[in-house]
């Protein structure tokens, strides 16, 4: 673990091929329109929308041991915008749907998953936060996402993720998925192929820009009206 609190991810031998997911199955009728979409929901079927999560998320910490901790796993998929670009919403769709059976079978039976909107899926599961077994299974899990090259495919998958920890980060709900998110961000905003662990200094920093995009927006208001003044 660096001093920024990320973990080391590893990059994965190759990447499985999108035209294999996209092949129809035997008895698949490949112009099926509308039909095609419920296909391509129906493998998510265990993944909980983010209100669900969240509601899952708050039971599971009120119910859990005082000893017990919860990591927050926040995952952006970076590159599923090039894949629609190139393979159009059923492609991206199909590679998301790979990306969640992926993750059902990373993580244990009673970890919490979710998907939030098209590109970012949550994972709750028990992990201390300076615990280096647990460090290694949250990173096991993220390395399981980037799929195999195969047949001189040069795409990749890239993600973004990042971990809060229950309660050494926050005993709130709410605040341990937007702390996630925050460590999500910051993988995605360095390109690091690290999991970020979340920090205060990153909730202090995004805080304190906010405070100065307001002030800002003060500011060139009262120069607006200033100058539309002075001008009459």
């Amino acid at each position: 673990m660096t001093d920024n609190g990320t973990y080391l991810l590893r990059e994965a031998d190759g990447e499985e091929r999108l035209e294999d997911l996209l092949r129809p199955r035997a008895g698949e009728d490949p112009n099926r329109g509308s039909q095609s979409r419920n296909h391509c929901r129906a493998p998510q079927a265990g993944l909980l929308s983010q209100q669900a999560f969240q509601d899952a998320l708050g039971a599971l910490l009120r119910n859990s041991p005082a000893e017990q901790e919860v990591a927050l796993i926040w995952i952006d998929l970076v590159s599923l915008r090039r894949e629609y670009s190139l393979w159009g919403w059923r492609g991206a769709e199909a590679l998301a749907s790979r990306i969640a059976g992926i993750l059902r079978s990373a993580v244990d039976a009673d970890a919490l998953l979710g998907r939030v909107g098209d590109s970012s899926f949550m994972v709750a599961m028990g992990a201390s936060k300076f615990n280096k077994i647990s460090r290694n299974r949250i990173q096991e899990i993220v390395d399981s996402l980037t799929p195999q090259r195969r047949c001189g495919s040069d795409a990749r998958l890239e993600v973004a993720a990042g971990v809060a920890f229950f309660p050494s980060d926050t005993r709130s709900v709410d605040e341990l998925v937007r702390f996630a998110v925050l460590a999500a961000d910051r993988a995605g905003h360095v390109r690091s192929r690290n999991v970020v662990a979340f920090h205060i200094r990153m909730n202090r920093q995004i805080m304190r820009d906010h405070l100065l995009e307001v002030e800002r927006g003060r500011d060139s208001n009262g120069t607006s009206f200033g100058c539309s003044t002075s001008r009459r």
